[in-house]
């Protein structure tokens, strides 16, 4: 089902512009202050192409408001459509977070696993190999500011120096 809406939300988004681009001219065009307002026919009762007015657009258009409210609209898709893009590159940088350090616990269990055999030489390369894999991982999440403040904050708290 959120595939399906996800589908249907990239289509809207192409959907919308094109639309808005096949109606130029004919039902609206750029104001002043670069915002799509309509544009009526002389008689003042039809869109400049023949199509009729809803009564939400005639009432906003015969207030006054309709450029205000357009850019609040606008504004508002504008900052929806961000926050999502935003998210959606948190939840990915998680996933991605997760599946390393599920890779890290394995080749962590398979040095145990040696270990464990006696074979202390395969031991100490992949005890070397997941100490690696784990300064990169720190490498990784100190890329990001804040994350890097977060940590460093944390590790004052716990009194380790870095």
């Amino acid at each position: 089902m959120n595939r399906l809406f996800s589908w249907f939300g990239i289509a809207m988004l192409i959907f919308l512009p094109a639309r808005m681009i096949w109606t130029h001219g004919g039902r609206w065009e750029l104001s002043r202050h670069g915002i799509p307002v309509s544009v009526l026919s002389p008689d003042g009762k039809t869109y400049r192409n023949g199509d009729e007015i809803d009564p939400i657009t005639e009432m906003l258009i015969r207030g006054g408001t309709e450029e205000g409210v357009t850019a609040c609209i606008y504004l508002t898709l504008f900052a929806a459509t961000a926050g999502c893009i935003y998210q959606a590159l948190k939840l990915r940088q998680a996933i991605q977070s997760q599946a390393r350090r599920e890779g890290r616990e394995a080749v962590l269990e398979m040095a145990k696993g040696y270990e464990r055999e006696g074979k202390m030489q395969e031991a100490k390369a992949v005890f070397d190999y997941y100490r690696r894999l784990e300064d990169e991982e720190m490498e990784l999440w100190l890329r990001n500011p804040s994350l890097r403040q977060e940590l460093d904050k944390a590790m004052e708290r716990l009194g380790i120096s870095r």
